[in-house]
């Protein structure tokens, strides 16, 4: 949960982009949230993966204009593989969402 915390600080109305330069997740869902207790968190993981992905499809510039710049931070997410049971692996694919 951590990892996904740490691509949607850059979405937040107000953070400096540029003091974040990589993110590494280990075992983090990405995609979604893994078990889904209210329409808030769905709607959250929905704004900021939408962000991530318009930003990887038009080179940021429509993002950028926004106010947000995740062009330049590098993430890399470790996932546990098949034997992970508690997240599972296609939850933590970073798949359309960073180039």
């Amino acid at each position: 949960m951590g990892g996904f915390l740490a691509r949607l600080l850059p979405v937040l109305d107000g953070f400096p982009c540029d003091s974040i330069s990589h993110i590494i997740t280990l075992g983090a869902p990405h995609q979604s949230n893994v078990v889904y207790f209210d329409f808030i968190m769905h709607a959250l993981y929905a704004r900021t993966n939408e962000v991530w992905s318009r930003c990887l499809a038009a080179s940021c510039a429509s993002s950028t204009a926004a106010g947000v710049d995740v062009d330049g931070i590098t993430v890399t997410s470790i996932a546990g593989g098949g034997r992970d049971h508690l997240i599972e692996t296609h939850l933590t694919s970073l798949h359309g969402l960073v180039g």
